[in-house]
């Protein structure tokens, strides 16, 4: 399932943004409302938009909510032991020698699935 992020309005004119994945939401961060920001996160993004500079129409807002999510997430996932960003994923990938088994099995021909294996 695709990861989103998006922001809900306090009653104290302050953004919180959250992290949806696989039905759990996890607590990102606090701040300042901005008009633009609410805009683009209001109804939520998908994690690789949510941090993609090209979708920012050089708002400074945006841009800066844009560079403290990936710090945010990377907390998340080591405390909560998740995997949510793509290079977070290769590592783990890595790690238990994933990329050497699809590498086997496609040499020898057997018909094994390690995507089992792999996806956490």
């Amino acid at each position: 399932m695709k990861s989103t992020v998006y922001c809900v309005v306090s009653d104290k004119g302050k953004h919180s943004f959250y992290l949806e994945q696989d039905n759990s939401r996890y607590y990102l961060f606090t701040q300042s409302y901005r008009k633009s920001v609410q805009n683009y996160y209001g109804r939520g993004v998908i994690l690789d938009e949510a941090v993609n500079f090209n979708r920012s129409k050089h708002d400074s807002a945006i841009i800066n909510t844009m560079e403290k999510l990936p710090s945010y997430i990377k907390y998340i996932e080591k405390e909560f032991k998740i995997s949510v960003l793509k290079k977070t994923k290769n590592k783990k990938d890595q790690r238990l020698g994933c990329k050497d088994a699809r590498k086997r099995n496609q040499e020898t021909n057997i018909v094994i699935d390690y995507a089992d294996y792999c996806t956490a």
